[in-house]
């Protein structure tokens, strides 16, 4: 995504990128505080309704205004860094990939518009990899704790519903015998 170029075009220092099929406009808290879906022209405010901040006002018209082929356009292209700075991410598989930034001030964004956070992308690839082995042994710790809670609850779960069917038993028997006696 052309990203910087439509940061100049909409006279904004906030950081634009791409997500999802949306053109978003990022602030420090929330990465699509403004979004613009690219195929249909129709633009959101992530806090509902219309901004009442005037610079996120004039943002949002200057999305509006976007014809599809200019949409298409910041969208299809990717930035001209002139002072590249490679930095190393990796994908939900694992797989090492490099991106292409002039900064590493946050909010940036990668030449193709990827947002970049200081926990996705990396100077270097060791970075990289210490970050997401520790984020991945983590995950790994945590879902092995829930799968063993949500065991337990099985196992807690099958002991009352064995306990409820023995008791309908039980009674059922005693509805019998009442019965049987009351002939």
């Amino acid at each position: 995504m052309k990203a910087r170029e439509l940061q100049k075009h909409l006279g904004t220092p906030r950081a634009i990128h791409a997500k999802e099929g949306l053109i978003c406009v990022a602030s420090a808290y929330v990465n699509n505080l403004v979004s613009l879906n690219v195929e249909t022209g129709n633009l959101s405010y992530a806090l509902g309704g219309r901004p009442k901040d005037t610079e996120l006002e004039i943002i949002c018209q200057g999305l509006e205004s976007l014809t599809k082929e200019q949409r298409e356009y910041y969208w299809n292209g990717a930035d001209d860094i002139k002072s590249p700075i490679t930095l190393y991410y990796a994908d939900d598989k694992g797989d090492i990939k490099t991106a292409i930034t002039d900064s590493l001030d946050f909010p940036n964004v990668t030449d193709d518009g990827v947002l970049i956070y200081s926990n996705t992308h990396f100077e270097s690839e060791k970075e990289l990899l210490d970050y997401e082995i520790d984020n991945a042994k983590l995950a790994i710790k945590w879902l092995n704790e829930s799968v063993s809670e949500k065991y337990k609850a099985w196992m807690e779960s099958r002991k009352l519903l064995s306990d409820h069917k023995y008791k309908i038993y039980k009674l059922e028997l005693s509805l019998i015998e009442v019965i049987e006696n009351a002939k």
